[in-house]
C-alpha cells in the first residue's frame, strides 16, 4: 500500500446478547486510539466494513470491539470483546 492510501478491512463482532451497544476502536503503533464506529446490537450482527487512513505511518496496529450494556454508556465501562492486529507496510 502507499502512503495516505485508506484501507478497508472486515470486521465480525462478537455478538453478545449482554450488550446493547458496540464500539469499534483503532489503536495505532504509537498507542494512540482514534473512535471509528459504534453499532447497534442489530448492525453488529452484519460484517461490517472499517476504513482506517494510517497516513504516513506503517506498524502495528489493532481494532478493539467492546461491548456497552445501555446505549451511550460510559466507555470506561465497556468491556473488551476482541483485538485483531494488522500490520500496515508501505511499497516504494
Amino acid at each position: 500500500m502507499q502512503p495516505d492510501e485508506p484501507l478497508g478491512l472486515y470486521v465480525d463482532v462478537p455478538v453478545d446478547a449482554t450488550y446493547s451497544t458496540y464500539d469499534i476502536r483503532l489503536q495505532d503503533p504509537n498507542g494512540k486510539t482514534i473512535p471509528l464506529r459504534s453499532l447497534s446490537h442489530a448492525e453488529a450482527q452484519k460484517t461490517q466494513v472499517v476504513v482506517v487512513n494510517p497516513g504516513k505511518r506503517a506498524g502495528n496496529y489493532v481494532i478493539v470491539v467492546s461491548g456497552l450494556a445501555e446505549p451511550g454508556g460510559i466507555a470506561a465501562s465497556a468491556k473488551e470483546l476482541a483485538r485483531l492486529q494488522f500490520t500496515v507496510e508501505f511499497t516504494h
